[in-house]
């Protein structure tokens, strides 16, 4: 689902905002979660609603990076839309010596923890703010939608480390 999440966003596939203008439903032009009448496109959604959860995720995010918050980087639609392309150092020659091997295993490591920091979160902001705007459901406590970002976290990461035991 993340990876048609990703697709959809930069193929243009969500009907948000002002495609709605010149229909019977108007008002989905405009977010329903912010006082801002904010026009309702996926880059506010993901990084601009002040109506959601959305910056508490961003800074659990943040915070379950290991390379310390300093080196997090901006969330941006850039970020989100290409985290699937990230890839360790170009160099296409051969590690000279172990410790080389090992540098480069743990730049991989790292960059495919930012991969699924940054999807997980952008997809559970997305399928929070649809439940309720399209499920009608309250919005979630502040605990409530920690919680599941943490078990939506621990399964990637399980789910990561047995991929990485069969290799």
């Amino acid at each position: 689902p993340i990876q048609q999440f990703l697709f959809k966003i930069m193929q243009g596939g969500f009907k948000l905002g002002r495609i709605w203008q010149s229909s019977r439903c108007p008002e989905q032009v405009t977010c329903k979660l912010c006082d801002d009448d904010m026009e309702k496109t996926m880059e506010h959604i993901l990084i601009g609603c002040q109506g959601s959860h959305r910056d508490m995720l961003w800074k659990q995010a943040s915070k379950a990076w290991p390379e310390g918050q300093e080196t997090w980087p901006e969330i941006s639609m850039g970020l989100i839309m290409g985290c699937g392309s990230l890839k360790p150092g170009s160099s296409r020659e051969a590690p000279r010596d172990d410790e080389e091997r090992e540098e480069r295993a743990k730049e991989a490591a790292k960059l495919r923890k930012l991969k699924f920091l940054v999807s997980e979160t952008a997809y559970l902001i997305w399928t929070i703010r649809c439940s309720i705007i399209v499920g009608n459901e309250a919005k979630p406590v502040e605990k409530a939608a920690k919680a599941k970002w943490k078990l939506k976290l621990r399964h990637r990461m399980l789910t990561d480390l047995a991929v990485a035991e069969e290799h």
